[in-house]
Parts: structure tokens; sequence; C-alpha cells
């Protein structure tokens, strides 16, 4: 969820529409997936595929830096999103953190003090291990706890700092890294 990623606040009832149009239909042949057309300065549009059904979510927002092109993403294996079904009666807002087209998203709903974050992998069958490679995003040293102290110490003293700051902060001394 760290990658950078497009996230568009959408209203509750665009996620039930959603969810109402994959109950009425079954699709027996593809591609099954949830395209999210986007326009700079229009309101998203979710396109079901096959069947071509266009909700136009007037209500929606990209959050963060504005669109500056037009990007169309595809998200598979919609169907999961019926487990956030029960949830929307009492949503306040819904987020989607779109990573790109065949990559995982994050829907957020928020329902007052308690949020709830659903993860889907990009495709139905995914092991995310192994075929997604995500484990090359991890680091490639080992951190010692001294280290992971002396992090934390300097980010309760500065929550935002650069880098050159960082490095003369009084926390802050070169921490020893061994490769993995």
């Amino acid at each position: 969820m760290t990658l950078p990623a497009t996230v568009l606040e959408l209203h509750p009832m665009d996620l039930h529409n959603v969810c109402s149009l994959l109950r009425q239909r079954k699709e027996r042949a593809g591609p099954r997936s949830l395209r999210f057309e986007l326009q700079p300065g229009q309101p998203a549009k979710m396109v079901l595929e096959p069947w071509q059904i266009e909700l136009v979510a007037r209500r929606s927002a990209v959050v963060g830096a504005p669109l500056t092109e037009a990007r169309s993403i595809r998200l598979w294996g919609r169907r999961r999103l019926l487990t956030l079904e029960r949830l929307i009666a009492l949503a306040t807002r819904v987020r989607v953190h779109l990573l790109g087209s065949g990559l995982p998203s994050f829907w957020v709903v928020e329902m007052g003090d308690i949020t709830v974050t659903l993860g889907l992998s990009g495709w139905t069958a995914n092991d995310w291990s192994q075929a997604g490679r995500f484990d090359l995003l991890q680091t490639r040293h080992e951190v010692s706890d001294l280290a992971k102290q002396r992090v934390a110490q300097a980010l309760q003293s500065a929550w935002l700092a650069t880098p050159p700051s960082w490095r003369s902060a009084p926390a802050w001394r070169r921490p020893t890294c061994r490769p993995r």
C-alpha cells in the first residue's frame, strides 16, 4: 500500500451500484474486470466488463495531486468487492487506492470511528509472495535494534525532515547495516 497510487474517493452509493450490478449479472465470458476511466477535471467512470456498463461516479474526486492525463486502470477479481457490501449502509466515505492495471488495489471504507481496509490482489489467483514479486520491495540489509531505536527517537523529535537535517540530528547516528 506504500507504492505510488491514484487515490479515488467515492461516495458509498457508487460502491453500492457496483455491487448491485454484480449481483444482478453473471458473466459467461471475459474480460471480467472493473475498469476505472479517469479524465482530468471529469468524474470517474467505472466500466463493468464484458457488458461495457458505465457507472459515472459524479460525487467522486481524485485525492492528492490532480490528474494531468487520462488513465485507464483495470481491476480483476471484482466479485471480491461483494465482501464490502454489508459495510455500505454504515460507510461515510470510500477510498480506492489504485496502483495500476493488474496490480493490487486497496479499498478503505470509513464508518465514523472504524475504518476497514480490504486489499485485493491484481488478479484472482495470486500468491502474494512469489508471483507478484513484492518481496523485491523489501530491504536488502539487516538493521540492528540500536539503529531502529535511533530512527524511532529521531522520528519522535521531528516528524518532517530532510535527509541532511536527519544526518545532523542528535538522536541519529549512521546505523550499521549488514547485508542479508
